[in-house]
């Protein structure tokens, strides 16, 4: 289920399924930022409280792919990666990325 978090609602019906692919937003600046993992931990601990005790929530979230074990130890099971120009990545280097498949930790 998509989400956008910190909105509760999106994630109280996302905790109803098997998994969460968030966006964040920040309401100070009015746009969506990157995630972090205090952030993603902040939607985990919610969505918790929203679902049985010790079950499950897949987490997807664009995550720093240097950081993989910070945003696993936060909650998350899944890395997306997305290409979107408002992050001033070219569409070639994003490509790029993803051939080199994924990250070895």
């Amino acid at each position: 289920m998509a989400a956008t978090w910190p909105s509760q609602p999106p994630v109280r019906r996302a905790a109803r399924w098997d998994g969460v692919a968030p966006l964040f937003y920040s309401t100070e600046e009015n746009e969506y930022v990157e995630p972090t993992p205090e952030l993603v931990r902040d939607l985990a601990e919610y969505a918790a409280l929203h679902r049985a005790p010790g079950s499950p929530l897949d987490i997807a979230v664009p995550a720093d792919i240097g950081r993989i074990s910070e945003f696993a130890e936060a909650g998350v099971t899944w890395c997306r990666h997305g290409w979107f120009p408002e992050l001033g990545i070219e569409p070639e280097d994003w490509l790029a990325t993803v051939l080199d498949g994924p990250p070895v930790s």
